[in-house]
């Protein structure tokens, strides 16, 4: 059976990257705002008991994106009633 699930995203320092543990072949489905804390939603199968772990790349806008290896843009999110500007990269 597929259910959906959320974890909190925690900002990482400046140049680091924040690794989540999701269940094995999680399709992230979005990211937003919850609470003001960013937020993933993703479908999983919960028959499965394995976990692989995912790593996203957070850069506020201006701020350098280093080269980490392949990525794929996932989101942009407005944090701080507007005042940050944060963009979501997973890192594949």
């Amino acid at each position: 059976m597929r259910t959906i699930h959320k974890e909190a995203i925690n900002r990482p320092p400046l140049g680091q990257v924040t690794e989540l543990a999701l269940c094995e072949q999680a399709k992230i489905l979005t990211i937003k705002t919850q609470g003001g804390q960013p937020t993933i939603w993703y479908e999983c199968n919960t028959e499965t008991t394995f976990r692989t772990t995912i790593r996203l790349q957070i850069v506020h806008t201006g701020e350098e994106l280093e080269d980490l290896g392949p990525r794929k843009y996932l989101t942009t999110l407005l944090l701080g009633e507007g005042s940050f500007v944060v963009h979501f990269y997973l890192l594949t």
